[in-house]
């Protein structure tokens, strides 16, 4: 039954006569096959997926997976599934990520964990990604699938490295491990969006050019997200979380490297302890200093080297990521 109702929504995708562009309707469309395919009223997950998917968020992967079907000529169904699989597995992402942070909270609302318990969120997170994988293999029509497949495996992988090693008790405080984790946690679900139909319709010939866009495109997204952090404005119970938490942060490693001689040496011992002592000195100390300043001068680096490249784009290609560059756009100006 679900995947009949699925499928029932897909014939009116991509008709020459109906833009994807109208965002409305993408989000009309993503929203009811997301609907399609949740657990039936007497699966235990029913009430857990209900309850998670109350509210559907931006949705801009899966318009952007629909916007770049469109470009590459993909069927009607495919764009459909592939979208719809990116979706859950974000949002198994954000499942699993609310039980590794203890987030309670998520966008003023109780997050599945506090909710329902650790155990059914990650019941309900694992339940996401294998279903994500049921959608995606109903995409593939052709050997050059299976690429498609793979990628969206691979990205799951790097992400649950990224987020594990926020748990490896070593802590990020230079520019390359920062750029090791946004590549693992950020990134990869930015990607499939893209990478997924490129590869279904042959035309992988455009990976390298995108692959250059979305990194960049990635680590604007996580500094804006890490400031905002830093100054609460992230939808947390408390400013700088993730200084507590001694979580990758953009704007801790700039702090870092403002430090001399002794100051930085105390900065790495305390970042590798695992006491709450100082918490609110050194929330002072950074705030005080310029890293919020030089993080928002790099997220404007980001961003620029992000616009660069999609001007490299073919003309189509470059429209098809409108929902990722357009949010990128509208939040390059974090205020603190």
């Amino acid at each position: 039954m679900e995947s009949q109702i699925t499928e029932a929504l897909a014939p009116d995708l991509l008709q020459p006569d109906i833009s994807i562009k109208d965002t409305e309707r993408s989000r009309n469309l993503l929203e009811g096959g997301i609907r399609s395919v949740l657990p039936l009223p007497q699966n235990s997950l029913h009430s857990i997926a209900h309850f998670h998917f109350r509210r559907f968020g931006k949705l801009l992967r899966g318009r952007t997976a629909l916007k770049v079907s469109t470009t590459v000529g993909l069927k009607r169904s495919a764009a459909l599934n592939w979208a719809i699989a990116v979706e859950l597995m974000h949002n198994a992402s954000l499942v699993h990520d609310d039980i590794c942070d203890q987030d309670t909270n998520r966008h003023h609302h109780p997050t599945i964990f506090s909710a329902f318990g650790t155990p059914s969120a990650v019941c309900f997170g694992d339940w996401l990604v294998a279903r994500s994988f049921e959608l995606a293999i109903k995409s593939v029509s052709s050997d050059k699938g299976v690429a498609a497949i793979d990628s969206l495996a691979a990205a799951m992988r790097f992400l649950s490295e990224g987020q594990s090693s926020e748990f490896n008790q070593i802590p990020v405080l230079n520019w390359s491990a920062y750029d090791e984790v946004v590549g693992k946690k950020t990134t990869p679900l930015l990607l499939a969006p893209i990478e997924g139909p490129l590869l279904m319709s042959g035309r992988k010939g455009y990976l390298p050019s995108v692959r250059r866009v979305v990194r960049a495109m990635g680590r604007a997204y996580q500094i804006s997200n890490d400031i905002r952090n830093a100054v609460g404005d992230d939808d947390g119970e408390v400013a700088f979380k993730d200084l507590e938490r001694r979580a990758p942060n953009a704007v801790l490693v700039s702090f870092r490297n403002l430090l001399i001689n002794g100051r930085q040496t105390a900065f790495d011992e305390w970042m590798s302890s695992n006491g709450h002592d100082d918490v609110y000195y050194w929330k002072k100390e950074v705030i005080n200093s310029s890293a919020l300043e030089i993080c928002t001068d790099r997220l404007k680096d980001q961003i620029k080297i992000c616009q660069r490249e999609c001007d490299r784009l073919p003309s189509d290609l470059k429209a098809s990521l409108g929902p990722l560059v357009d949010f990128l756009d509208k939040h390059n100006s974090p205020h603190w």
